[in-house]
């Protein structure tokens, strides 16, 4: 399933939005747009849940599409139980079919019944506050602990039950701000078969 969505990943990206969504029961083929009800042209990656929406993570926000429109969710400040930005960059449902995001401002739980969103965030520093919490990918290992790569910050390790983060920096920090923003920005997590 999650090698079907990387094609709809490179058709989002590279084929300026030409979706094929290959469901159990149905094939759309379809173009979308911010005409459509998508939130932004600029997306970054699609998933579908267990419910059968699917998600796509776009530049202003999330949009969800049901078959037959699209709703979509925004950050509201003055709300804490809103999306916690409008940069979403990944998606995963994990084991138990919790649908997490990876974001500018951090990690996002989707609340179905609720459509509202638990956003977490590592503490920071005075020094970490430029990108300290953006969240590039997300990863789920057998042991049903998140990991999370960062934009400058390495590879976090997110524990769900405890809300818990560990940082795990890539490598150690410079005077050189670009190679260190360079060196421990992780973008992608794949699991080996030794896990």
């Amino acid at each position: 399933m999650r090698a079907s969505f990387f094609h709809l990943l490179l058709c989002l990206l590279f084929s300026q939005l030409v979706v094929t969504l290959h469901a159990q029961y149905y094939q759309l083929t379809k173009r979308f747009t911010p005409a459509d009800g998508l939130s932004d042209m600029l997306t970054y990656n699609g998933i579908t849940d267990a419910e059968g929406y699917l998600w796509i993570a776009t530049n202003s926000g999330l949009s969800r599409y049901d078959g037959h429109g699209f709703k979509n969710f925004y950050q509201d400040l003055a709300d804490s139980t809103s999306l916690c930005s409008n940069y979403v960059f990944d998606f995963h449902v994990d084991k138990i079919s919790r649908l997490w995001m990876a974001t500018a401002s951090g990690l996002a739980l989707y609340e179905p019944v609720t459509e509202q969103f638990q956003c977490f965030q590592q503490d920071l520093t005075q020094d970490d506050t430029d990108n300290g919490n953006t969240i590039l990918a997300i990863h789920e290992d057998e042991d049903g602990i998140l990991w999370l790569g960062t934009m400058r910050r390495g590879l976090f390790r997110f524990n769900p039950q405890t809300k818990e983060f560990k940082i795990y920096p890539l490598n150690e920090t410079t005077n050189d701000e670009i190679r260190n923003r360079l060196m421990n920005t992780v973008q992608s997590i794949v699991q080996d078969v030794k896990n």
